[in-house]
């Protein structure tokens, strides 16, 4: 059902863009995602919110910024370690 539901959220295409984002380019932060899709921050922000609140992405503070991470596709030590470098 978690599976299913996942699969539903990303059939969005703002979500599915979203999620390309963060999983090719890890520690992308939100500035940098809104600018690339060329979409209001409102917009963007709640679409990031319901693929965290979905388990897809996370996000860490870093640097002063908020940086997000897949979930799915790689090992998220290995991603965090990868922002912080």
């Amino acid at each position: 059902m978690v599976k299913e539901k996942r699969s539903v959220l990303l059939m969005h295409p703002v979500r599915r863009e979203i999620y390309k984002i963060v999983s090719e380019s890890p520690g992308s932060y939100f500035f940098e995602i809104a600018s690339a899709l060329e979409l209001p921050y409102g917009t963007v922000s709640w679409h990031l919110k319901k693929l965290e609140t979905a388990g897809l992405v996370d996000s860490i503070r870093f640097a002063g910024r908020r940086v997000f991470l897949s979930k799915g596709l790689r090992s998220e030590k290995v991603e965090k370690a990868f922002v912080v470098l």
